[in-house]
């Protein structure tokens, strides 16, 4: 259904952030966008050591949502 980038900082090249964007037909459909935007908005709001934090959510220019979070060092 999406995928997960990894995106540096225009002027703060040390700055990595995890990109996550909906593909596809799933980034056309209304239902599954709509959910998309509720993930980030709830997950916007937990603060706790074991889930990510979301930085930023929007669309991109051509439409296409993403939700913006920190780039953790790891392991898949």
């Amino acid at each position: 259904m999406g995928a997960i980038y990894i995106a540096v900082h225009e002027r703060l090249e040390n700055t990595r952030k995890a990109v996550k964007v909906l593909l596809g037909e799933h980034s056309r459909n209304e239902a599954i966008r709509t959910r998309f935007e509720r993930e980030a908005s709830a997950v916007s709001k937990l603060r706790h050591k074991h889930i990510i934090t979301i930085d930023d959510f929007g669309a991109l220019p051509d439409g296409t949502p993403f939700l913006m979070m920190p780039f953790l060092e790891g392991k898949p």
